[in-house]
């Protein structure tokens, strides 16, 4: 059986991995979530080179590909639906590490089928980051939120166009989740039928 893959991108804040675990619980599609973050960090533990998720980023470039390659083959080898939960570009004191290197987004080529972004405003990005107890986030300003989103916007329309396949971009409002999956939900169905 082949894979069928769909990458879900998202500023951080953004909303994706909760329209990810909401959507699972209306659409009648089945498909594995795989976020990238949580298999790097299990193979950066493996090395001893970070103890937890938010230690990630502050890796050498060459541990970060290291690290992206592994988890990219991994999915590439994956069967079925798979919706891969991972950003587009990583931000850290001014330095966009890129979540999608073209090397390591190759690998799924075959696979892959559509990219979503969720968006949402940066008021309502900066809103959710300062209610998120679980990560050790940065202080961050609206300036360097807006250019998070330029830079993965930027990234992904290239990767729509050089892999020739779709790139949704879904708002994720604040209080409008429900609304955000159901729309999540129909381009699964679209994207998986």
């Amino acid at each position: 059986m082949a894979n069928k893959i769909i990458l879900v991108t998202g500023t951080p804040g953004a909303g994706k991995t909760s329209v990810i675990t909401q959507s699972k619980k209306i659409t009648g599609v089945k498909y594995e979530d795989v976020i990238v973050g949580t298999l790097m960090e299990r193979i950066a533990k493996e090395k001893g080179w970070a103890k937890d998720r938010d230690e990630l980023r502050y890796l050498s470039n060459d541990r970060i590909a290291e690290l992206r390659e592994a988890t990219f083959s991994a999915i590439a080898g994956m069967e079925g639906n798979i919706v891969v939960d991972t950003h587009a570009s990583i931000e850290q004191r001014g330095r966009y590490v890129p979540g999608l290197p073209a090397g390591d987004t190759m690998l799924l080529k075959g696979g892959l089928k559509a990219i979503v972004c969720v968006d949402s405003s940066t008021d309502d990005i900066l809103m959710r980051r300062a209610g998120d107890s679980n990560r050790k986030r940065e202080v961050e300003d609206a300036r360097l939120i807006d250019m998070q989103r330029i830079i993965n916007l930027s990234s992904l329309t290239y990767y729509a166009l050089k892999l020739n396949i779709p790139l949704y971009v879904i708002e994720n409002k604040q209080d409008m989740l429900e609304t955000t999956v159901k729309r999540f939900a129909e381009v699964l169905s679209e994207v998986f039928k």
